[in-house]
């Protein structure tokens, strides 16, 4: 279970990519045209904002989380995804303990499919959304198990 703590942290956090048509910043609950047009170009309705670093929000040692990272992206191009890294920067005001992640935005992924994806590198949520819609924060229910599959 996420508890209230973190996902207060989850939703603060500024979830950046660096994309061809310029940085985005995404922050739930709000609408981003920039992304919207990304999703157009690509003829993309669904997208995911997903992290590999520091599963169950337990943190890892820089290099652990560099291989976690590779590791995903290594998984995105066996499956054939598109997407673009980035950062998830946490509020410097509330969560000064936390430090960036790198992640992935990730275009044209149905919801199921980013959902399995963040339980399989362990992640307590995800972010994602659809064209003309708002980043939600989805909480992803997990066997402890998982946790340490990677």
């Amino acid at each position: 279970m996420v508890s209230a703590e973190l996902l207060a942290a989850y939703r603060r956090t500024q979830y950046q990519a660096d994309t061809p048509l310029g940085s985005l910043s995404l922050r739930i609950g709000e609408p981003n045209p920039l992304l919207d047009q990304l999703l157009i170009q690509h003829h993309a309705q669904h997208w995911a904002y997903i992290s590999a670093c520091n599963p169950g929000s337990i943190v890892l040692s820089p290099a652990e989380n560099q291989q976690r990272h590779c590791a995903l992206q290594t998984c995105l191009a066996t499956q054939g995804y598109l997407w673009y890294s980035g950062f998830g920067y946490p509020d410097p005001e509330h969560d000064s303990h936390w430090v960036a992640e790198a992640s992935v935005l990730i275009l044209d992924i149905a919801p199921h499919a980013a959902h399995t994806l963040a339980q399989q590198f362990g992640q307590s949520a995800l972010v994602s959304g659809r064209r003309g819609g708002v980043p939600e924060l989805v909480v992803c229910h997990h066997s402890p198990s998982r946790l340490t599959m990677l």
